[in-house]
């Protein structure tokens, strides 16, 4: 009994110098590395909407596309924001479609608010993206909301019917799901260091493991905007309303298509389904992708994108 106390307390004290470790280094490289300001070398325009400076990248001449409407392209929750759609976005602007890329606050070139609040629930997302679409002097538009952006495109498309001639949701993170270490993120100290490690610039990041993977590690710039960690711990300590939203989706009666990664492993094949089943809509499954099917799979699902669009 004594041997497996002493065994215990061992591996607790082993534990505990790891969880301490990890908190005072990533604290120590937020502190380090998060020192550029926000409008640093970005390469596109800011407007200032609700009182918060947000950036938009604009491919073409938005009052000019061929079909009367340009696309908008909503990214999902990561540090990159804009940036993740490029060059994707390229392959829709060649064919001669203007394209709208905006930074959602809190990401990309945007401000960083390091304060929980209304701006960062979905209602004040589909606000600040429509402001954006207005500053751009741009009436009526398509849209494609990958991930969260999924959800910050049903809130337009709720808000702006009569605005938003199409949509497009792609592995659209809409319905109340688990969401792993979210908890221990709220934790002082701690969760910096774990936000810093799975959302900004640590090893197993989003922006990381998509240099490692690709050898394009341009979105790592991005994470060493000042206040990106504590902007990731605000969002976090923010009521976004996401935990009814969901409820709201038959409500939408703007024409939609649903794409999906056949090996989405981090929002599940079944909510594209459900999705598609409650927008009475097509689903289409792109196989060998998974959570971000436009990086994996990019020429199928522009041809699918452009196609819906036409």
């Amino acid at each position: 009994m004594k041997t497996v106390l002493k065994i215990s307390l061992a591996l607790s004290a082993v534990v505990a110098i790891l969880i301490l470790g990890v908190t005072i280094e990533g604290n120590r490289q937020i502190a380090r590395q998060e020192v550029t300001p926000a409008e640093q070398n970005a390469p596109g325009q800011f407007f200032t909407i609700e009182g918060r400076t947000l950036h938009v990248i604009i491919l073409g001449d938005p009052k000019a596309d061929p079909t009367g409407a340009p696309i908008v392209l909503v990214h999902g929750f990561s540090a990159a924001g804009a940036a993740t759609w490029m060059p994707w976005a390229e392959k829709l602007h060649t064919t001669g479609r203007s394209v709208i890329i905006p930074d959602m606050l809190g990401f990309g070139h945007s401000e960083r608010v390091a304060q929980p609040g209304e701006h960062y629930s979905i209602a004040a997302r589909g606000r600040q993206v429509l402001g954006l679409i207005d500053a751009l002097g741009v009436a009526n538009f398509d849209i494609v909301g990958e991930s969260f952006g999924g959800a910050v495109t049903a809130q337009v498309s709720l808000s702006a019917p009569e605005r938003v001639r199409k949509a497009i949701f792609m592995d659209a993170q809409i319905y109340p799901q688990p969401i792993p270490l979210q908890g221990i993120a709220k934790v002082p100290y701690l969760g910096r260091a774990i936000s810093w490690n799975t959302m900004g610039g640590g090893p197993f990041s989003f922006a990381n493991q998509r240099c490692k993977a690709s050898g394009n590690c341009s979105w790592l710039d991005l994470t060493k905007i000042a206040g990106t960690v504590d902007t990731f711990q605000a969002i976090t300590r923010t009521d976004r309303g996401d935990k009814e939203f969901y409820k709201r989706v038959p409500e939408i009666k703007t024409p939609s298509l649903v794409i999906w990664g056949g090996n989405d492993t981090i929002v599940p094949v079944a909510n594209g389904d459900r999705l598609a089943r409650e927008l009475k809509t097509q689903f289409i499954l792109i196989n060998a992708a998974g959570h971000v099917p436009y990086l994996e799979q990019p020429d199928k699902v522009a041809e699918r994108v452009l196609s819906f669009f036409k």
